[in-house]
């Protein structure tokens, strides 16, 4: 069953990504909602960045939230997070990132005692090849006290979550 619809989704996601519409969703109301940088003028973000795939307009909510794909384990990707979470630090005041497989404050006390801000670098750039940090942890490692990680994972069904996936 679980092979299923993991074909099903698969399926979907090929149909949204080359069908054309990667700049608008629905809403919950059956609407389209605007471009993001129609939503939050003058929200931009560089090409070089990344693009901005949806944006939904929360008719209750008065934050904004920024939803950043991840490619796991992926160098790249995750050195351009690291990227986009600096641009939106520096333009926006973004301070805090949620983060998927962690749960409460990140602790990076381990990075910080490394007095040397290149010698850091080089570690935790490191890591991130070897897919044990993320590009958020990365800045946040080399960019102290500008931003809080923060996992929102209940540990207890992640695990669950991470057991029953092994076993397919």
């Amino acid at each position: 069953m679980i092979k299923i619809i993991s074909k099903l989704i698969l399926i979907l996601i090929l149909l949204i990504q080359f069908s054309g519409i990667d700049s608008f969703i629905p809403s919950s109301e059956g609407q389209e909602v605007l471009n993001i940088e129609d939503c939050f003028s003058p929200f931009t973000l560089p090409a070089d960045l990344g693009r901005i795939e949806a944006s939904w307009i929360s008719p209750t909510a008065s934050k904004v939230i920024y939803h950043i794909q991840d490619a796991h384990c992926n160098y790249f990707a995750q050195k351009k997070i690291a990227h986009i979470i600096s641009y939106l630090n520096r333009e926006y005041g973004i301070n805090t990132v949620n983060l998927e497989g962690g749960s409460g404050l990140y602790d990076h006390s381990l990075f910080k005692n490394i007095s040397s801000e290149k010698i850091r670098e080089k570690v935790s750039d490191y890591f991130v090849m070897q897919g044990i940090l993320s590009g958020a942890e990365y800045y946040a490692v080399n960019n102290e006290w500008k931003v809080n990680l923060w996992g929102i994972e209940d540990v207890a069904l992640y695990k669950k979550n991470l057991d029953i996936s092994h076993i397919y």
